[in-house]
């Protein structure tokens, strides 16, 4: 008897449904995903992001002058630029001998492997934002200094970085490296949170909150990295492709800030039905202007040379040597 093939629709919303279980940093960014890319100049999305204003304050008095007016400001939105270079994809052919015989859950044997192949290449780029960023200090130590206190306070160091930049307290993550991960649940003061019940990807790698970071665990960024953020710091942009009108069915769906088109084809020369999972990628970073406050409450903003603000990276270094110095940098 010949197996029923699921149609193109439902193949992409059962595909990135699956995606979202399987992806963990991409929940931890920004995401801005849509259906139908059909191109834009320069395969760049362009994300709007909000005016900075310096306000105005005066005696309470000078309001009285003759001559007076409201001092007014610009307002200049800017945007974030993020190229979409990259095409994920994966296809699959099945001969009709095996669609007939051998596939028995289409969804756990065909889609299942194709959208890991695809989330794996997404939290890959990821992992390269992060791992690319230039580390803030050094922890250096013996592995039971390290495991005794040395991780753990430079996760306060990488908080006190973030505040002085002014960055936005909720939703900050700390993403650990399985290292990093050793020695904060080897540490006697830390005690790992219990999830019951929920086997999400995402929650899996949880390993609880600690000093206002949600800490999680990624195998995908170096193994002796720790890196603290704001979601707002990296946003992945994804466009489904438009379908093209000689597929015989397909797809393109949006979903839980991941966009992904799904098409099947049959190939009558080779007797082969395809499946193909495909994605168009970018990831952008949000750099901002450093702000100087000054006594008055007013700001001086360099526009001319925005930085990374939002993420703050440190890494661990293991030695034997007991006399070797903690925290450099």
């Amino acid at each position: 008897m010949a197996h029923n093939i699921v149609k193109a629709e439902k193949w992409a919303t059962a595909a990135v449904g699956l995606l979202e279980r399987e992806l963990v940093l991409t929940a931890l960014v920004g995401r801005d995903a849509g259906a139908e890319f059909t191109g834009a100049r320069g395969d760049t999305v362009n994300i709007k992001r909000p005016s900075l204003l310096s306000g105005t304050i005066e005696a309470l008095r000078d309001m009285q002058g003759s001559g007076y007016q409201l001092q007014t400001e610009d307002l200049e939105e800017g945007s974030i630029s993020v190229a979409l270079q990259h095409h994920i994809y994966s296809a699959v052919d099945l001969t009709d001998a095996e669609l007939t015989l051998d596939i028995v859950d289409f969804g756990a044997q065909v889609l299942a492997p194709q959208t890991r192949a695809i989330a794996d290449r997404v939290e890959s780029l990821i992992a390269a934002k992060f791992n690319g960023l230039t580390p803030a200090f050094t922890v250096s130590g013996t592995p039971d200094e390290l495991s005794g206190g040395k991780v753990r306070r430079a996760i306060t160091e990488l908080r006190k970085i973030l505040n002085a930049r002014s960055v936005p307290m909720t939703g900050r993550v700390l993403v650990v490296g399985v290292d990093v991960e050793g020695y904060l649940l080897q540490d006697p003061n830390l005690t790992r949170a219990s999830y019951a019940g929920d086997a999400s990807a995402l929650r899996a790698a949880e390993l609880g909150s600690l000093y206002g970071f949600r800490v999680v665990v990624s195998p995908t960024i170096d193994p002796a990295r720790m890196v603290a953020l704001h979601p707002s710091a990296y946003t992945l942009v994804t466009r489904a492709p438009r379908v093209p009108e000689g597929a015989v069915s397909g797809s393109s769906i949006s979903y839980a800030g991941v966009a992904m088109r799904a098409l099947r084809d049959y190939n009558s020369a080779t007797a082969r039905d395809r499946s193909v999972l495909s994605t168009f990628v970018g990831v952008g970073e949000t750099l901002d202007p450093e702000i100087t406050y000054n006594a008055d409450g007013s700001k001086t903003v360099d526009m001319e040379n925005p930085v990374m603000l939002r993420a703050v990276a440190a890494v661990i270094q293991e030695d034997e040597d007991p006399e070797d110095p903690g925290v450099v940098g």
